[in-house]
């Protein structure tokens, strides 16, 4: 069950939505068995309208991504799907005051690519085996 719910969440179904989606998987009783397997596998992709930028996925006009995501976080439940997962605002004192009060003022607008968080743990394997070659 533990392998079906990874798959089941990971799997591209009708749609993939990135590249390098998975969109097949293959269990065999050994490797000679699922590299045939794999030969096998046949599939055919059709290019969907897309958007490469954050801001024009953002867009009411943008082509939809998954019609299962409704934007969390808003005062007012939404009735249509969005690119936008969720919305959230953090912010404290009066911001027009201190703007205000501020010798200089800078505004600038910034991008980054999508990342990935970086482990500090390390990751490492420890064996121990005896002059046999036993463990």
């Amino acid at each position: 069950a533990a392998m079906y719910d990874i798959l089941d969440n990971s799997m591209a179904r009708t749609k993939a939505l990135y590249d390098g989606h998975a969109v097949a998987a293959v269990a065999a009783i050994d490797a000679r068995t699922a590299r045939q397997a794999l030969k096998l596998i046949e599939v055919d992709y059709e290019v969907l309208p897309h958007v490469t930028d954050v801001d024009e996925a953002m867009k009411h006009s943008a082509p939809l991504i998954n019609d299962a995501i409704f934007t969390e976080g808003l005062e007012e439940k939404p009735v249509k799907p969005s690119n936008v997962t969720k919305r959230t605002q953090y912010g404290h004192g009066d911001v027009h005051q201190g703007f205000g009060e501020a010798d200089f003022v800078v505004e600038r607008s910034f991008k980054t690519e999508q990342t990935h968080q970086g482990y500090i743990e390390p990751h490492a394997c420890v064996a121990s085996v005896n002059p046999d070659g036993t463990a």
